[in-house]
């Protein structure tokens, strides 16, 4: 529990300090690269599920609810619009876009507010 509770607040931690060190800025056109990016995570890892379960391996392989939703409500939810192992977390990408969108927009709104300063004459 310590390493799952311990590696997630580590992702959060790296990338607060990424902003607070000015080290990267969210901006609107990483949005799409990004969703592109989790869809192509989200679909190594159904291939890596399926290939563990075919091959016997590890037949519950299950990372990232790709093939099962195991009593998680919301996934569940997506379950009954999307009967299919892996495409019923398509729905949670929309919910991403929601949290990506309120993380970046504040920053596109502060970069605005530079640029004016910026072009401001003394």
């Amino acid at each position: 529990m310590l390493g799952y509770y311990g590696t997630h607040f580590m992702i959060i931690l790296e990338g607060m300090a990424l902003l607070t060190l000015n080290l990267y800025r969210p901006r609107m056109r990483d949005l799409l690269p990004a969703i592109a990016t989790a869809l192509l995570i989200l679909l190594v890892i159904f291939c890596i599920d399926l290939l563990m379960r075919v091959s016997g391996l590890y037949p519950k392989a299950n990372y990232f609810y790709a093939m099962e939703t195991e009593g998680n409500f919301l996934l569940e939810k997506f379950h009954s619009w999307i009967p299919y192992p892996g495409l019923y977390l398509l729905p949670c990408f929309g919910i991403l876009l929601v949290w990506m969108l309120v993380i970046t927009i504040p920053f596109a709104i502060a970069g605005r507010g530079e640029q004016e300063d910026e072009e401001e004459p003394d």
